[in-house]
């Protein structure tokens, strides 16, 4: 049920007028809420959307309290899809140039890049184990090996706070979500922390209500806010005790090599 007075047009685009063999009214959208474990200036939750054929722009509602609001307009169609072939573990920080991987897309293409353009966010991943746990790859090279089906080969693993994950062996069926523009972060951050959220995703310019609006929920775990692990780990036994040193890294500001040492991204420096 839905109170009228809350039954208000959602704000979106003028529509479109029908293409030529397309329904005049969007149908009800695959919509999905994930948590990834990168930073995005302080956002846990991110939101997507596939339809096909799309008729967007989409609009996805928050829920709390019995208030509804808007959180964001999602613009384009998501790549979503599975891994159709076993990809076992692989080295991080390096290409895995031994390592490869068939995944079928719903829709949508991918084409191969350079390293550059790889190194700088291209063709990026989340490939989603079935227990929820997610790893972030980048792929150089995506070839067209049959109908929407892609070998993804010359990958780096376990991006962003993803490194347990590359140690691990994924089995076909895994979701493939690829990481563009379709994703938008929705606002909160640590106050959401094992809090489910409530949502909605319904055609922009459709009343609540409407048949085609679909109810999601989530709850975020936190893991994109957990401190990084230092690396290149090094005793040296000296008279009265061992001294360990170590490499410190950051999600903040920390590609360039001119660095002494990269900044401090948490509000303080401890260890445990």
């Amino acid at each position: 049920a839905v109170d009228p007075k809350r039954a208000e047009p959602v704000p979106g685009n003028d529509e479109l007028p029908p293409e030529p063999g397309l329904p005049a009214l969007p149908g009800g959208a695959c919509g999905r809420i994930i948590e990834l474990p990168i930073d995005q200036g302080g956002t846990l939750l991110s939101a997507l959307v596939r339809a096909d054929p799309w008729r967007g722009p989409y609009a996805i509602l928050k829920q709390e309290s019995g208030v509804v609001t808007n959180a964001g307009t999602l613009a384009n169609s998501a790549r979503i899809g599975a891994t159709l072939t076993t990809l076992p573990s692989g080295p991080l920080w390096r290409w895995d140039r031994a390592n490869s991987v068939d995944i079928q897309l719903e829709g949508g293409a991918l084409t191969s890049l350079g390293e550059e353009a790889v190194l700088a966010g291209g063709n990026a991943l989340a490939l989603v184990a079935p227990d929820g746990e997610v790893e972030i790859i980048l792929a150089r090279s995506a070839t067209l090996v049959g109908e929407k089906r892609y070998r993804l080969s010359g990958l780096v693993r376990g991006l962003g706070g993803s490194e347990a994950a590359a140690s691990r062996t994924l089995a076909p069926g895994a979701e493939v979500i690829v990481i563009d523009d379709a994703l938008i972060a929705l606002d909160g951050g640590t106050e959401i922390v094992a809090r489910t959220k409530d949502f909605i995703i319904l055609p922009a310019g459709r009343n609540l209500g409407d048949p085609t609006q679909v109810s999601l929920n989530a709850a975020a775990t936190g893991i994109a806010l957990r401190p990084l692990s230092p690396v290149h780990p090094k005793a040296r036994r000296e008279a009265g005790g061992v001294r360990f040193s170590f490499i410190r890294r950051t999600r903040k500001d920390g590609d360039s090599f001119e660095l002494y040492e990269v900044p401090l991204g948490e509000e303080v420096e401890a260890y445990s």
